[in-house]
């Protein structure tokens, strides 16, 4: 999707900014708002640019924020109609720019009752997929890979350490050994309480061939993980 970007200024830089703005080639549109900003007091600069051209207008926008407080938000628009421009909107791509990724994962991967909870159900559901025939084991796995929110946290890593920020990489690696800490307990507890109570026995577990799998994973099972965990990457980046 196109993106539009507006950025509060004080007013003494807002024309600056302005020009170089202009003078990208993806973007499709730039207005100036004079002092109608009140957190923080200036201008306001609103920008209609290509989704392939965000990052150049966020890079311009970083190097003004290093000598005035700015503030800037992004939003898609769904639709830019420019004849003049028709052809470079026709030909923009569609994927998220690193901010909003960043900010998607922030949400998404902070240690909360929800995601404790989810993670929890999500062991839960693993460990009776477990111990099921085959038909009820591959719902009980695809259930709780739906149900518990273990990727996001994961993605933080990678994507902290591209954009050189280590808190972020940081909070992720602290969610996911809280999540899945939590997720193992919560399917040994589980285990347990089928074997007290002999609604499963030892070697049904024991004996299950997907247990096989997980610990000596072939190469289909490698492709299979690794083509998922792709597959995750792009949908965040999408």
């Amino acid at each position: 999707m196109h993106r539009t970007v507006q950025i509060s200024l004080p007013s003494s830089d807002s024309q600056g900014l302005c020009d170089e703005l202009a003078a990208l080639e993806t973007v499709v549109g730039v207005s100036l708002s004079k002092g109608i900003s009140i957190k923080p007091p200036g201008d306001v600069v609103t920008v209609d640019v290509l989704n392939k051209g965000a990052d150049d207008v966020l890079k311009l926008v970083r190097a003004a924020s290093e000598k005035h407080e700015i503030s800037v938000t992004t939003s898609e628009a769904a639709s830019f109609i420019d004849p003049k421009n028709s052809e470079k909107i026709e030909d923009d791509v569609d994927e998220a720019i690193w901010e909003e990724m960043e900010t998607g994962l922030r949400h998404q991967g902070r240690i909360t009752w929800n995601f404790v909870f989810l993670m929890a159900l999500g062991g839960a559901i693993c460990a009776v997929g477990l111990v099921s025939e085959p038909a009820p084991q591959a719902i009980a796995f695809a259930a709780a890979g739906i149900i518990a929110p273990g990727f996001e946290p994961l993605a933080k890593i990678p994507l902290g350490a591209v954009l050189g920020r280590w808190n972020v990489s940081r909070n992720g690696a602290v969610s996911s050994l809280v999540g899945y800490a939590v997720l193992i307990a919560s399917a040994a507890l589980v285990m347990f309480i089928l074997l007290k109570t002999g609604s499963v026995e030892p070697v049904e577990l024991v004996g299950n061939p997907e247990i096989e799998h997980i610990a000596h994973p072939t190469l289909k099972e490698l492709i299979v993980s690794g083509a998922a965990a792709f597959a995750g990457i792009l949908i965040i980046a999408a």
